[in-house]
């Protein structure tokens, strides 16, 4: 937090021990996946991992691949979770207990992104405006209001999908747990998907004046070390996770989801900053997650047709506000 923790503080927190090795240097060096996985174990939650783990941003790139899986496993701990105290307090305080024991594995660190993002795209106009935003640690009034919204909706969304009308028939690979466990799990998966092929197809923002821009500019000038191999295997494992977690119609409508996310994102990254950031890479999985579980507790066979046509009048306009920056 700005004002608590000093630049030089925040400097030095997790920036690996070689994260100066010249790329072509990291690249000779024997690939160790085992390291890799637990870059991203220790990236994404507050684990303990073994002391020959650091945050080496090398590392992180090549580990990236185990997202969805890492995402997968994030969600069964939200789903037991769930499970346990839906069974007691009902659905909508159980979505609620999940994903606040979620936000305490995962440390916030989407939701930090979320809100970063959403004061700086919301108040900043120009790059260099919406980049200098994103470095205050303070939230504004688009975080914090955009982030209760976010907040509202996730957990009625997961409370919601209980009553689809497969749940009571619903059988799947993780069908002991039920359709809302099942939909949290691919649905963590799914959503950190979104993260790779951004980082591989667009252009990674560096910031020389932000605090801990030793790792993340070696990360932004060294994306080829993620390889196109493992961005398909990260595609492949999320698919495989959605097929097995939810009914045919389900994981394509999830999967659908996400990949419209992933290339609206990629778009708007690439139109207003010319490419993505960390942040912005949270705000992008945090957002696909809501939608891939508004999309399953829906109902769109009740969908006003005259009223979404109305829609487009705003959505022009947002459009237009937000495209001009």
């Amino acid at each position: 937090m700005k004002g608590v923790l000093t630049k030089e503080e925040v400097a030095k927190r997790g920036t690996g021990t070689a994260v100066r090795t010249p790329l072509e240097e990291f690249e000779q060096n024997p690939r160790d996946e085992t390291r890799a996985f637990m870059s991203c174990v220790m990236f994404l939650t507050r684990l303990p991992c073994p002391g020959w783990c650091d945050h080496h941003p090398g590392h992180l790139l090549r580990g990236m691949a185990y997202f969805p899986i890492l995402g997968a496993l994030i969600g069964i701990w939200q789903a037991i979770i769930y499970d346990a105290a839906a069974s007691v307090f009902g659905s909508l305080v159980g979505a609620g207990l999940s994903f606040g024991g979620t936000l305490w594995l995962t440390g916030c660190f989407h939701e930090d992104g979320l809100c970063d993002t959403l004061d700086a795209f919301g108040g900043g106009w120009s790059r260099s405006q919406i980049l200098k935003i994103m470095r205050d640690s303070r939230n504004g009034s688009y975080a914090t209001v955009g982030g209760c919204i976010w907040v509202v909706l996730k957990i009625v969304a997961i409370s919601n999908i209980g009553n689809h009308k497969d749940a009571a028939t619903f059988s799947g690979f993780f069908d002991t747990m039920g359709l809302t466990a099942s939909s949290i799990i691919v649905g963590q998966s799914l959503a950190r998907a979104t993260a790779v092929p951004l980082v591989y197809f667009c252009d990674y923002i560096t910031d020389e004046e932000d605090a801990k821009g030793d790792f993340y500019n070696w990360f932004g000038e060294s994306t080829r070390v993620l390889g196109w191999a493992r961005v398909c295997f990260c595609i492949l494992t999320a698919i495989v996770i959605a097929m097995l977690g939810l009914p045919q119609q389900l994981a394509v409508q999830a999967m659908i989801c996400t990949t419209v996310f992933t290339i609206l994102a990629g778009f708007y990254g690439n139109a207003v900053l010319g490419g993505v950031i960390g942040d912005f890479l949270g705000a992008t999985i945090c957002m696909t997650e809501l939608a891939i579980y508004l999309s399953i507790s829906g109902e769109f066979s009740n969908v006003d047709f005259n009223a979404m046509a109305r829609l487009a009048l705003p959505g022009t306009i947002i459009f237009i506000i937000y495209f001009r920056k």
